[in-house]
């Protein structure tokens, strides 16, 4: 790999890709109140529209690497980038919950999962020596979309209603087709059977289990403990200050320390991330949950960004592109 070059074009693609789509999927708590409220409909069912979306784009992920062999990475995403949007954008039409399953859970999910591991995969390409800091500058953009635009389409929605704000909604999801334009591919071979790589794929299905559900269900959980909406934005806020911080650390840390083991931080992040789980629902102490969501930004910071990194340590980079694919349908099940 050029470790470098216009590999660093490749990392603002894919920081910019993670801003616009890690952001808005992560606002998945405020998308979940507002259904809730236009649709009147039951908590179950509503926290299925944000799980599905999450799932299939996970899912829908090894499809995307799949095409990205085959078409590249720059078609692909820039498809993936107009399902995104557009998806959104049908939502507004939607007369029930249960066709915002096609809208919001397929539709756009099929475009986050397009434009997604075509991003990491051009990004692993193009680094060797500096890949775990490229991939943790690359993806630290979905902490900062996190703190950008949970508020943002919180005010959106606020301002514009429920219709309006899904179009405009969409309009910013459409941008991940910006990133998709700057990908220039580097000829790759694909092949995997590697039996580390596939107990690391079964620690993967069963970490990513609880990975979504505080930003999920947060912003429902401290209303229904008398707190405000606001704060609850705040919080996931909070949640991305530490994780758009941690990413590129991690990437910088384990490139420079040579001491510090990969694997032992990325497990541990894993338990710090189960215990965010149990200590969200113990307590409505607002200092206590603004901690809590710091660590678990962190945690998901080292997780986010060099679950791919270890993966190419695992397998070598002439076989990232399969790893991608592999390891967002575990993600996904």
């Amino acid at each position: 790999p050029p470790d470098g070059g216009w590999g660093w074009v490749c990392v603002f693609g894919c920081f910019f890709m993670h801003f616009i789509q890690g952001g808005l999927m992560r606002s998945q708590g405020v998308m979940y109140t507002r259904f809730r409220e236009h649709f009147h409909s039951n908590a179950a069912m509503t926290a299925w529209v944000g799980g599905m979306a999450i799932a299939v784009q996970h899912v829908t992920a090894y499809l995307g690497s799949r095409l990205c062999d085959r078409f590249g990475a720059r078609s692909v995403v820039v498809v993936g980038g107009l399902l995104h949007g557009i998806g959104y954008m049908l939502t507004s039409f939607m007369p029930t919950i249960e066709y915002v399953f096609i809208t919001h859970s397929l539709i756009s999910g099929l475009g986050g999962g397009l434009v997604y591991s075509p991003s990491l995969i051009i990004v692993s390409q193009y680094f060797d020596t500096k890949r775990s800091l490229a991939l943790g500058i690359s993806t630290a953009g979905s902490g900062l979309g996190i703190i950008a635009l949970a508020p943002l389409v919180e005010f959106i929605f606020n301002e514009y209603g429920f219709k309006g704000g899904w179009w405009i909604v969409g309009a910013v999801g459409l941008h991940p087709c910006i990133a998709g334009v700057l990908y220039i591919p580097l000829p790759q071979d694909s092949v995997m059977l590697d039996l580390p790589f596939v107990f690391f794929v079964a620690a993967t299905v069963l970490g990513n289990l609880g990975f979504q559900l505080p930003l999920m269900l947060i912003v429902e959980h401290l209303r229904d403990q008398g707190l405000q909406e606001t704060l609850s934005v705040f919080l996931i806020s909070a949640v991305g200050i530490t994780d758009t911080l941690g990413r590129p650390l991690s990437g910088f840390l384990f490139m420079n320390l040579s001491f510090l083991s990969k694997r032992i931080v990325y497990a541990c992040s894993y338990v710090l991330l189960a215990l965010v789980n149990v200590l969200y629902v113990t307590t409505a102490n607002v200092p206590f949950l603004v901690v809590v969501s710091l660590g678990y930004g962190l945690a998901m910071a080292v997780v986010a960004a060099q679950r791919i990194s270890i993966a190419t340590d695992i397998i070598g980079i002439e076989r990232v592109s399969a790893a991608v694919g592999v390891l967002m349908l575990a993600q996904g099940i």
